[in-house]
């Protein structure tokens, strides 16, 4: 069996969203039981200079994406940054993994 450079990034791309969709519901869970509205993670930035959490998703799917569209010499998905809450973002991550399934090796 030989690596390429598809079964070297989908599964770590797979991986890695699926991660991120899970943290967002215990994210979920943890505003609702601790009674904050979730929505200030969605515009949280760890450091002044960063990009609001909800971009740092954006980049997150888009590099799955694009990486693996060009590898299979596709065009990827366009999706429009509108989602401004976590259970958008979830959906997001989700729409992603879908198509991530979808590539050919």
């Amino acid at each position: 069996m030989s690596i390429t450079l598809f079964s070297a990034s989908q599964p770590v791309f797979r991986n890695a969203l699926t991660n991120l969709h899970h943290l967002l519901e215990k994210a979920r869970a943890d505003a609702a039981t601790r009674g904050y509205d979730p929505q200030v993670l969605v515009s949280y930035r760890l450091a002044p200079d960063m990009l609001p959490f909800k971009s740092q998703v954006f980049i997150a799917c888009d590099a799955a994406k694009l990486c693996l569209a060009r590898l299979g010499g596709l065009d990827a998905p366009k999706f429009d940054d509108t989602e401004n809450t976590l259970e958008e973002l979830q959906g997001r991550i989700q729409k992603t993994l879908d198509w991530l399934a979808t590539v050919p090796a």
